[in-house]
């Protein structure tokens, strides 16, 4: 969690517009094999596959940076594009860009994938954005910035044998319930 905040802290920048997390430096594009889905791509490359990063491959010039050239073009509304054929050097780009998606696969196009890097078990922190603690419950941030946490175990877990203990009740105690007497109303009369 510190590391999170670290990152979102020492990202912030309020005079150029919004800033992008991650960062466009951590986009890694991968061209999958016809029937391969981006997931599957990118995780037997140990990466993961960045759906927010999909808008920088939408467009001919885009992909020319990564060495993809489209000598035609056309949009789909389909979940397995952007993709390209290799025979053709056809490109085709999404439409709808709410349909961005990593799951799917087409038996003849190779999808173009936007991966990135990601640290073993925190899926929104980059590998090369922090360094790997020094000690378990000790975190040095790429500012130089050294922070502890004394709630975490030996293995970064939180609530150990060590350190769990049950916190005090602090809520008030409810008034003490006292019998209400029987109602003494007159009897009705008819």
């Amino acid at each position: 969690m510190l590391q999170r905040v670290n990152a979102f802290i020492e990202n912030q920048d309020f005079c150029h517009g919004q800033v992008m997390w991650p960062p466009l430096s951590a986009l890694q594009v991968k061209l999958a094999e016809p029937g391969r889905s981006c997931k599957q791509v990118c995780q037997e490359e140990q990466l993961i596959c960045e759906p927010s990063f999909f808008q920088h491959l939408n467009k001919d010039k885009d992909l020319a940076r990564f060495g993809v050239d489209c000598q035609t073009v056309e949009s789909s509304a389909d979940t397995v594009v952007p993709a390209y054929s290799e025979t053709r050097h056809h490109c085709i780009f999404q439409s709808d860009l709410l349909l961005f998606s990593c799951a799917g696969a087409h038996q003849s196009l190779r999808r173009i994938c936007p991966c990135r890097d990601y640290m073993k078990g925190q899926l929104l922190e980059l590998k090369h954005s922090c360094s790997q603690p020094e000690h378990p419950s000790t975190f040095r941030f790429t500012s130089g910035r050294r922070y502890e946490s004394r709630k975490w175990g030996k293995r970064g877990q939180r609530g150990t044998k060590e350190t769990r203990t049950p916190l005090p009740d602090t809520r008030p105690a409810p008034p003490p319930s006292t019998p209400t007497p029987p109602s003494t109303s007159p009897p009705a009369q008819i």
